[in-house]
């Protein structure tokens, strides 16, 4: 799949109707679109991502959920052209017209194929109204918006991999400085679409309710109501959850809004101070809020491994529980090996003695038979039992369930791989974060002390009290997200409780045949989803590797990447290991490492995928160095997908070295702004 074309209808700096073609060939994959900074590149990327998903942007990523700061309503007022607003016009539209698109029959209406599918979104201010309409092969699909939305996700590019389509490759690497639940999160949901088992996902769960529900109808009276209690405790607390979420992204907007008032509260002071005082307030602002994300990122890290510190420190004991647990198991298979052994000697023994055929003239008596039959039994005791199973006696037994002791095991597993040093370093970064915290506000304050005439005075107190009720918004927000993890543990408890009242109910015959096909196909498809994803994080992991060893100019620093199965339903995570072994953690490569590091964990992703999904990069080589820039180019690009298409200053593509890839390129733009007026031209600087 690929998008041919794009049209432009007074959407942000480009006015009136701009039409962009963007057809690839198979050998010449890459479009490169230039233009200098505020010409009108994130805005293009913005449009196609706006075209799509609307007014759910801000589930792509952060840096369009920083553009819904004020609500949906805001950003579609900001997105019309200023030009065509002050003559009048009050509508907008973007278009993205697709080729090579897999539909089913049931879409298409006649046989599996690859169709031609236009996606009109259009605004009008003035109504207030906004509308997307679908095209197939030039004919309009009558759907609902929901249905709409639905088609989006599962026949042109799902919501969950948009951040790895349309991207920053500059921002795109603060991936690598998530915490692992997070980062497992992000990669399982674009995982789980671009490789199709989020279906087999959702069927496991339709499943489960119809197992559920057939279990519920067979249960006696005073079951059913505490089920039914529990089930109403669920719709309560997860009502409760998509509240605090809500609230929680409110929050997140006025702490957004009073930076910004902040920071023009900090340049006016910085003016006021006049030309004694030289200090670049925006640039101290800066580093203020980078200490702020540091600090919350190395806070996110220290709830992470919160709930391990007490596991860790009765690290013995663990050990203990674990080692009993497969010495449990060991005894059970070796149990069941025993009754197996001796079930065949019986058999064995019968069909010496007493089945034919025998030998010739046989003359043996009862009580020879029997000597020889006990002399049998007694050697193939010895050879079979006593020397290949012996017993260990266990001085006690835990009384723990399948469920019981994967999560031990898990658990074991996390604490062997957070060391002492990971303690020790988290909690040192946290405190560096704070003194240099202490430090710029003592800059600012010097910076301050300079101004003391009564006008700075007053808007010293405006940005002070300004500060402190983002402080509280801050504290608030710590407080959301607590209580969304309380509930998120509270209604994990209350499912485990209804799940063990469900397993206890006695159903009717008729319906147990139901329950256990049901459970023998639910088993099946989460079998056959872990088999999947073990067998791809072992495929993504070596590409990762492959693809860093390409890029990355430092012999053998990254040696190894991993990518493994979070417990929990958590997602999936990676670990990179340098070439003696030792773990390197994501957050302590440099900007430029990082960028690498997750621009390889994008590819990887992408080749696995059951669709051929484009790929539209913005500052595509920010903050790497000359050699990795080449590397990038010649080695990465190429081969990223059937289309890329880069956004680039002409620092960071020259001339030059658009002449080095020309063989790869099919088509070169550059975006010229003039009065807020973006034109698209044919060639490059």
């Amino acid at each position: 799949m690929i998008i041919s074309k794009v049209i432009f209808n007074n959407f942000r700096p480009y006015y009136l109707e701009n039409e962009i073609d963007l057809n690839v060939y198979p050998d010449k994959n890459i479009i490169i679109i230039g233009g200098r900074n505020g010409q009108g590149k994130t805005s293009f990327i913005m449009g196609l991502v706006w075209c799509l998903y609307g007014k759910r942007i801000n589930e792509v990523d952060e840096i369009y959920r920083k553009e819904l700061r004020g609500g949906y309503p805001l950003y579609l007022t900001k997105s019309l052209n200023w030009n065509a607003r002050d003559e009048g016009i009050e509508n907008f539209s973007v278009s993205l017209f697709l080729e090579h698109v897999y539909l089913p029959e049931s879409i298409s209406g006649t046989q599996d194929k690859l169709a031609s599918v236009n996606i009109h979104r259009e605004y009008d201010k003035n109504s207030e109204f906004g509308e997307v309409n679908i095209f197939i092969d030039e004919n309009r699909l009558e759907l609902d918006d929901d249905d709409k939305v639905i088609f989006i996700d599962e026949y042109i590019i799902p919501i969950e991999a948009a951040k790895f389509v349309f991207f920053d490759a500059e921002k795109i690497s603060e991936i690598a400085e998530m915490n692992l639940r997070q980062q497992g999160r992000v990669m399982n949901d674009a995982l789980g679409k671009v490789l199709g088992l989020d279906i087999y996902e959702e069927l496991i769960d339709d499943f489960l309710i119809v197992r559920d529900n057939l279990k519920k109808e067979s249960a006696p009276e005073r079951v059913y109501k505490q089920i039914e209690h529990l089930e109403n405790g669920l719709t309560l607390n997860r009502k409760r959850l998509e509240s605090i979420q809500n609230v929680q992204d409110s929050t997140d907007e006025e702490i957004e809004k009073l930076k910004i008032d902040i920071l023009k509260l900090e340049e006016f002071l910085a003016e006021r101070g006049g030309q004694a005082v030289k200090v670049d307030i925006e640039e101290i602002h800066k580093r203020k809020d980078e200490i702020e994300m540091q600090r919350s990122a190395v806070f996110n890290r220290l709830l992470e491994i919160e709930g391990l510190i007490p596991f860790s420190i009765g690290a013995g004991k663990l050990q203990e529980v674990v080692e009993q647990i497969h010495k449990q198991n060991e005894l059970d298979r070796l149990s069941a090996d025993k009754e197996d052994i001796e079930n065949m000697k019986h058999v064995y023994l019968e069909s010496l003695f007493n089945k034919p055929p025998f030998f010739e003239n046989n003359d043996l008596n009862f009580k020879q038979k029997i000597f020889y039959y006990e002399k049998a039994d007694n050697l193939l005791k010895k050879i079979f039992l006593d020397e290949h199973i012996s017993e260990t006696e266990q001085d006690y037994e835990l009384d723990l369930s399948k469920s019981d002791k994967e999560h031990i095991f898990n658990i074991y597993e996390l604490v062997q791989r957070t060391s002492e040093e990971v303690y020790e370093k988290i909690f040192k970064d946290y405190l560096k974060n704070i003194n240099e915290l202490d430090e710029i506000k003592k800059k600012i304050r010097h910076t301050e002390s300079m101004m003391d005439d009564e006008i700075t005075s007053e808007y010293k107190s405006k940005r002070d009290s300004t500060e402190i009720e983002k402080e509280k918004l801050i504290l608030k927000r710590g407080a959301f997200k607590n209580e969304r993890i309380h509930l998120e543990t509270e209604i994990k408890s209350i499912e485990e409780k209804k799940n063990k009242l469900l397993d206890k109910i006695e159903a009717s015959e008729a319906r147990k045949v139901y329950i256990d096909g049901l459970s023998r196909y639910i088993n099946t498809l989460k079998e056959f989803i872990e088999r999947q994803k073990k067998e791809k994080c072992k495929r993504i992991g070596q590409s990762i590797t492959d693809e860093l060893k390409n890029l990355m100019h430092k012999d053998d620093f990254i040696n190894k990447a991993e990518v493994f199965i979070l417990p929990n339903n958590d997602g999936l995570a990676v670990e990179l290991y340098d070439s003696d072994s030792q773990k390197i953690a994501q957050s302590d490569l440099s900007k430029g490492e990082q960028q690498l590091y997750i621009s390889c964990l994008l590819k990887a992703i992408s080749d696995e995928s059951i669709i051929d999904i484009p790929a539209f990069i913005d500052t595509p080589l920010a903050r790497l160095d000359e050699e990795h820039k080449q590397n990038l180019m010649h080695r990465y690009y190429p081969n990223l997908a059937s289309q890329t298409v880069i956004f680039a200053t002409d620092s960071e593509i020259s001339s030059h070295r658009l002449k080095q890839i020309q063989k790869h390129v099919s088509k070169t733009y550059l975006l010229k702004n003039v009065n807020n007026k973006t034109q698209i031209i044919e060639g490059y600087f």
